[in-house]
């Protein structure tokens, strides 16, 4: 792909001059990155599972505990999984596995520090006052992309030898720090991308001034707008006058930075370790913030733990109903043994292919002093009957999940919009928005459980589809009777035209409220002077 921007001009009265970018930072760029976030990353397809993996697995995480000095409490207990943090100076525990064929997942292989910022790599020079910087370890980088696939070939090398049922690029990864507000990357580097992926997407400045409402000359101007400057204008102006353009379109520029790293990292262990899926661990909820577009992250890994906040479970077996990667919950046992098997069961059920268990109750170990705590041994005929031959179906490949024809609309944009409507709120304080008052108080979150729950509870099991999905026809190819549009507030004139054929070919549409009341990027949408809805003729809704 050759650049078409060039690498600056004289700046004008509009608008403040650019960075220069030298040609050794360009080429500091990872080529397939760049193309991939430009061009668009193709699904990374699956892997099936290996023989390690023929059936639901509940993988001990080693913490307070090793599965190898306490083997016979874990066979009291009915757990025959564990994991192995990396792989190098793993020997001697990879060997124990192949003698005692006991399956493990591989955390962590691409290392700590780049995917999971910590403070050791940079995560505390972050400013936490909205402002726009530099991530500390850009993902667009060769230096980045070289020390994770360095780490993949040495961790890998040992690891993948024994039973290994799947690959952890890292725990808890992320733009930032999970989805706390943080608006990195705008080192230059990722600057020069974002003007190249914002020409790709408008093929010309004018109809991004078009968009924008902005009177740039050339995309070589163009800044990251953090949500501080969108605040700053939002906060004064009617709901009818938003225009989140230029911030919406660089959180989406990210999030597609963020899918496209995941993307060839995990095509790079393929090579090394082609028969086991790999992935990451620790996901989020969808967010403005993080990297968790799961449109374009479920074509990016093979398999996902994710944590389940804002019906972030029902959307991932929802978009892979058909190639079936496997899904995977962390296991918190409680104390409470009605609550502990319902938790089991209930994602059993629900798709999952397995648990990662945190060995940890109340600040103790489940082993300790070479005991089993009552607790947990109260768990082992759920353990036990959960891993057995018999329930292998929901995490056979070959298995398919049954849905209603109904569908639910996931729009990312929609997301995005929300999110600034919830954190508008806060004024100057928004960058205190952290990570888990965004899971707690997400309208976005909360409306997806709303609608999962009483669909649920109505005896139906309705499957979540992408935008791409709708526009490419998902819903009359497969005979959907009805379209749900939970919180759509940012839905283009693509997508709605995709619900109209739906709605002419006797498909019913059901919607909350604020429906398309914004563009896909989140401009209002205004006729005749009013804030209108696009929909608004299907529903014959009128201001008058």
């Amino acid at each position: 792909m050759k650049a078409s921007i060039t690498l600056g001009q004289l700046p004008n009265q509009n608008n403040p001059p650019p960075k220069l970018l030298r040609v050794d930072r360009i080429n500091s760029i990872h080529p397939d990155i760049r193309d991939a976030v430009v061009g668009g990353s193709p699904d990374v397809g699956t892997v099936s599972k290996p023989p390690s993996w023929d059936r639901f697995r509940i993988f001990v995480w080693q913490y307070k505990t090793d599965a190898e000095l306490d083997a016979q409490l874990y066979q009291r207990a009915g757990l025959s999984s564990f994991h192995i943090d990396r792989g190098v100076g793993q020997e001697k525990k990879v060997n124990w596995a192949i003698e005692q064929n006991m399956p493990y997942y591989i955390d962590h292989a691409a290392g700590k520090g780049i995917l999971h910022m910590t403070e050791r790599s940079g995560l505390g020079k972050i400013r936490n006052d909205g402002s726009l910087q530099p991530r500390p370890q850009s993902l667009i980088s060769n230096a980045s992309i070289k020390s994770m696939t360095d780490q993949l070939s040495a961790n890998l090398e040992v690891a993948s030898k024994g039973p290994a049922s799947a690959i952890a690029l890292d725990d808890e990864v992320s733009l930032g720090a999970f989805n706390t507000p943080m608006e990195v990357d705008a080192s230059p580097e990722s600057t020069f991308l974002f003007r190249l992926w914002l020409k790709s997407h408008y093929g010309s400045i004018k109809n991004l001034n078009r968009q924008w409402e902005t009177e740039y000359s050339s995309f070589d101007f163009i800044q990251p707008s953090g949500f501080e400057s969108v605040r700053l204008q939002i906060e004064k102006q009617p709901f009818s006058r938003w225009n989140l353009s230029p911030w919406i379109d660089w959180r989406s520029y990210m999030d597609s930075q963020f899918a496209a790293t995941l993307a060839y990292l995990v095509r790079y262990t393929n090579k090394i370790a082609p028969n086991i899926p790999a992935g990451v661990v620790g996901g989020q909820q969808p967010s403005a913030f993080g990297g968790f577009d799961y449109s374009k992250i479920s074509k990016s890994v093979q398999w996902i733990e994710s944590y389940d906040i804002g019906g972030t479970n029902e959307l991932l077996t929802s978009l892979w109903h058909k190639s079936r990667r496997p899904i995977v919950q962390t296991y918190f046992a409680t104390g409470d043994p009605r609550r502990d098997h319902w938790f089991l069961w209930y994602y059993w059920a629900h798709g999952n292919s397995a648990c990662i268990a945190w060995p940890d109750l109340n600040g103790k170990g489940w082993f300790e002093n070479a005991r089993l705590r009552a607790e947990i041994e109260t768990l082992a005929p759920s353990f036990r009957r959960l891993q057995s031959g018999a329930l292998s179906l929901p995490s056979d490949p070959n298995s398919k999940l049954e849905f209603d024809p109904i569908a639910i609309l996931y729009s990312h944009p929609s997301v995005q919009l929300s999110w600034a409507t919830d954190a508008l709120v806060h004024r100057k304080t928004w960058p205190r928005r952290s990570s888990s008052l965004d899971n707690n108080c997400s309208s976005a979150g909360k409306n997806r459980i709303a609608w999962n729950k009483l669909l649920e509870d109505c005896g139906f099991q309705a499957r979540w589809v992408s935008v791409d999905q709708l526009e490419a026809g998902e819903l009359i190819r497969n005979n959907f009777k009805a379209l749900i549009l939970p919180r759509s507030l940012a839905i283009g004139e693509k997508t709605c035209e995709a619900i109209r054929q739906f709605h002419k070919r006797g498909g019913c549409i059901i919607a909350d409220h604020w429906t398309g009341l914004f563009d896909e990027h989140g401009k209002a949408n205004i006729e005749n002077g009013s804030l209108k809805g696009r929909l608004d003729d299907l529903f014959k809704l009128s201001l008058a």
